[in-house]
């Protein structure tokens, strides 16, 4: 029997759906609605349908908050690490305007928060999701992040979840 993990809730995970049969359906699919024979279809057409499925996460998150969604980032590059924070927006559907650079991604729920963890060539992105009502609020944390009086239990602390938002919609 399957244990749904309540700690952590898949979003969209580019692992879990690009696996050999989402790629033979796909591939069945396009060459049925392009009257071509499935060893015809390019590799590419499979990939964007696949990337396509982040439209129906941004359809079903298309959530105001009522305050400024903003993301505490722990970037990997070639270089080392970097932590930064970011204007997303007001609407949940914004954290998925990028993939941030990744080849591999996940937008998931742990049991307060949503968060994004991506790999690419150079390292991983880890980026955590919450909102603050102003934007005045993020300027002052961008400035304490510059400081070096940031980090990510402060950031939790000073912001709000946007779990809730993703939670009504899905039901959890």
């Amino acid at each position: 029997m399957y244990k749904v993990n309540k700690n952590h809730r898949v979003i969209f995970d580019s692992k879990e759906r690009f696996d050999e049969e989402y790629i033979k359906e796909t591939r069945e699919m396009l060459a049925e609605c392009n009257e071509l024979e499935p060893e015809e279809v390019p590799d590419f057409w499979i990939g964007d349908c696949f990337w396509d499925g982040l439209d129906d996460e941004r359809a079903n998150l298309n959530v105001e908050t009522g305050g400024h969604i903003i993301a505490f980032c722990d970037l990997g590059f070639w270089n080392g690490r970097q932590k930064m924070l970011l204007n997303i927006g007001t609407n949940v559907k914004d954290i998925f305007e990028s993939r941030y650079s990744c080849d591999e991604v996940e937008w998931f729920a742990d049991r307060y928060n949503i968060r994004f963890d991506g790999s690419h060539h150079d390292g991983s992105h880890h980026i955590l999701f919450r909102y603050v009502e102003s934007r005045e609020k993020y300027e002052h944390l961008g400035e304490r992040l510059v400081n070096g009086n940031l980090n990510e239990e402060q950031f939790r602390k000073a912001t709000k979840s946007i779990r809730k938002f993703v939670a009504k919609v899905y039901g959890w």
